[in-house]
Formats: C-alpha cells, sequence, structure tokens
C-alpha cells in the first residue's frame, strides 16, 4: 500500500513529514530530504525559456517563438545534449530519488513555455533543483501575460556564465547557480 504525506508536486513512494525521510525509504533510495540541493556528482537540471523582454512568456506563434523552438541554436540545442526531458506535473520527490541514482553527466531539461511549464519550474525552484537556467530574451514586448519568473524564491544567486546575440535580434543568457 502506497503511503501519501503533504508535500507538492509528488505522488512519489519516497514520503516525508517536515522534512525527514522514513528510514524504510531512506535505506532503500539511498538519501535523506535534506539533500534538495544538487551536489557534486550528482545529475543536473537545466530550465530553457524563452521570454520577451519585459519578462512575460511570449505568444506561441510569432516568428521568434518558431525560430527558438526550431533553429539549431534554439530549444532543439539543448534537447539534443540533455538525457531526460522533464514534462508538467512531473512528480518532484520522484525526481529527486532519481538524481541521487543518476551518474554525472545525465542532464534533465525543463522545456518552461507554458503555464502548465511554469508550475514545474515554481516545484523546481521551490526544491532548489535547478543548476542552470537558459533564457532567451525575444526582442518583443508584450505587455502583460504570465511572467515565469516573477513569483520565484530568491534564495538561489546566478552567475552569466555565457551570452549570445544572434542575427535576429534574439539573445541568449546562459546562468548557473552560484556555488557557496
Amino acid at each position: 500500500m502506497r503511503e501519501a504525506y503533504a508535500i507538492p508536486y509528488s505522488v512519489s513512494p519516497c514520503t516525508s513529514v517536515f522534512g525527514l525521510t522514513r528510514a524504510s525509504v531512506r535505506s532503500r533510495v539511498g538519501f535523506t530530504l535534506s539533500a534538495f540541493n544538487t551536489e557534486r556528482g550528482m545529475a543536473k537540471i537545466q530550465v530553457i525559456m524563452a521570454l520577451t523582454l519585459d519578462g512575460y512568456l511570449p505568444p506561441a506563434g510569432g516568428q521568434w517563438m518558431e525560430w527558438f523552438r526550431h533553429d539549431r541554436e534554439g530549444l532543439p540545442l539543448w534537447l539534443s545534449r540533455c538525457t531526460f526531458t522533464l514534462p508538467p506535473g512531473y512528480p518532484l520527490i520522484d525526481l529527486m530519488c532519481e538524481l541521487k541514482s543518476m551518474s554525472e553527466g545525465c542532464t534533465y531539461v525543463a522545456e518552461v513555455t507554458d503555464a502548465g511549464q511554469v508550475e514545474l519550474l515554481r516545484g523546481l525552484f521551490l526544491y532548489r533543483m535547478v543548476d542552470e537556467l537558459v533564457v532567451y530574451l525575444l526582442p518583443q514586448l508584450s505587455g502583460g501575460g504570465l511572467s515565469p519568473l516573477a513569483d520565484l524564491p530568491r534564495a538561489s544567486a546566478w552567475t552569466l556564465r555565457q551570452s549570445r546575440s544572434f542575427g535576429n535580434g534574439i539573445c541568449r543568457l546562459v546562468y548557473r547557480k552560484k556555488t557557496e
């Protein structure tokens, strides 16, 4: 029989109460929930998103979103390098279990382009699981809509590792979580 406790974003058999993992789960999976942060030797989680200059998700059918989705320097670049993609609604406690069992060099990618994926992003940031954030700034202003970065926890500091401008006006920024 499966037990469940109130942990957002999960239907995992990894059970917890107030941040403590039950001993049976800890011995079977080999981790404790205090290890939410990814450490050296663990898999990496990347978030890939396209944003307008004013910080909102762009409309799905515009010319720049078509470029982002199909050009070899856009989303396909990251998807070709990843080991796994994270769909909306992916149980985060299951992901924590998987991260501990995966070898270094495994990369999980979460694409954030719509409201369902923003919820996944919030969960990943809540548990401080994101290691790398790739933002494509599209040369347009939306003036409103859904802003995926607006309500995220501010606990992590980020370092710009790479920036690149493309001839069509799109700019790619790659940030990594600052190690402490």
